[in-house]
């Protein structure tokens, strides 16, 4: 089953911690930096058993949260922009 972070919910990296927001509560939450690569693949979505035991108990909390959502992995979007 594929896993993926809400569209309500954003991140932002600080000095030793990823700040995670609930934008429907604005509420924030503290994450170790540790788990940044996780976020990053969450974004696009990863499939529930790649995750290591540390990811799924993040993934599960993050579900208590409703900050996660079920579907398939978007795919990759490339933009050129062409300048004249």
């Amino acid at each position: 089953m594929i896993v993926r972070l809400s569209s309500k919910a954003r991140f932002r990296r600080e000095v030793g911690w990823i700040f995670l927001c609930d934008l429907r509560t604005l509420r924030d939450f503290e994450v170790p930096e540790e788990y940044l690569d996780l976020l990053i693949r969450l974004r696009r979505g990863v499939d529930r058993e790649q995750l290591t035991p540390d990811e799924q108990r993040l993934v599960n909390d993050l579900e208590k949260l409703e900050l996660t959502c079920e579907g398939e992995v978007s795919p990759t979007i490339w933009a050129t922009l062409e300048f004249e």
